[in-house]
């Protein structure tokens, strides 16, 4: 009696086993056009999207070769339009001498090491022509006190990316509620998908 239960149950699990095999499904849809005219994931393949919106090409780097000073060393950019400036998202990295050479770290934060802070800020040293300087400073971790060491950048880049869009912030501005989602989608054109 319990043989028989015992091959009853194996023959059950044969069953469940052998049929329940794998079968591939048909293709499912394409995922919705993204931001760039990437497709979704949806599908195990789909077609591409559409084309996405241009990108923006107004973007400057600015490069730097290596330089070894304590505390603060201001970087020229040269003329700009401070209305350019002023729209601009600014960013700035640096590769420390005691680091690899495609080691890059942001300004604004700690440096190799903890050894120290790092702050930086663009500000304009000529109104006619418009010239602008991006200043990088060091400062003792903890402290806003300059560091008293020398530090050397062997690079040196400044990142100004204009925006596409510039949106007031205060209350009352051409624009919607970004509380309101559907107001917000709306605005921007997107759809609830």
């Amino acid at each position: 009696m319990k043989t028989k239960r015992i091959i009853n149950c194996l023959l059950v699990l044969l069953f469940v086993v052998f049929g329940c095999s794998k079968k591939e499904g048909p293709q499912g849809p394409a995922g919705p056009a993204g931001p760039n005219g990437a497709t979704g994931a949806t599908g195990a393949t789909g077609p591409t999207g559409p084309q996405g919106a241009t990108g923006n090409a107004n973007v400057v780097m600015y490069t730097f070769g290596s330089k070894t000073f304590t505390g603060l060393y201001n970087y020229a950019l040269g003329n700009l339009r401070t209305s350019f400036v002023d729209s601009c998202l600014i960013l700035a990295y640096y590769v420390p001498s005691t680091e690899g050479q495609t080691t890059w770290y942001q300004i604004g934060g700690l440096a190799s090491g903890a050894l120290y802070d790092t702050r930086g800020f663009i500000y304009q040293t000529s109104t006619s022509p418009s010239q602008y300087a991006y200043s990088a400073r060091l400062v003792t971790v903890g402290s806003s006190a300059s560091y008293p060491n020398s530090v050397t950048f062997t690079k040196f880049k400044v990142i100004l990316a204009p925006a596409s869009t510039i949106i007031a912030g205060a209350r009352g501005a051409n624009h919607p509620d970004f509380n309101d989602y559907k107001a917000t989608l709306e605005f921007f054109g997107l759809k609830d998908e």
